[in-house]
């Protein structure tokens, strides 16, 4: 089966799918998600560090109490 608004053609004997407008929207819409969730990832993982800092701190701070 072929995908809904693909043309197949053929180079060299073998199948060959045209990409169109429609699908190129979806293609740089789906880089722009991934994009978003890289950002999204950098945050977390910045919050993180700057969390694991605060206990460590928090942690020598209470060894050095006892």
């Amino acid at each position: 089966m072929r995908a809904k608004g693909c043309v197949v053609w053929y180079k060299n004997g073998v199948k060959q799918c045209e990409v169109k407008d429609e699908m190129e929207d979806e293609i740089e819409m789906s880089k722009a998600m991934e994009e978003a969730e890289d950002h999204y990832i950098q945050q977390i993982m910045a919050d993180a560090a700057i969390a694991q800092k605060k206990r460590d701190r928090a942690a020598k701070q209470a060894r050095s109490r006892f």
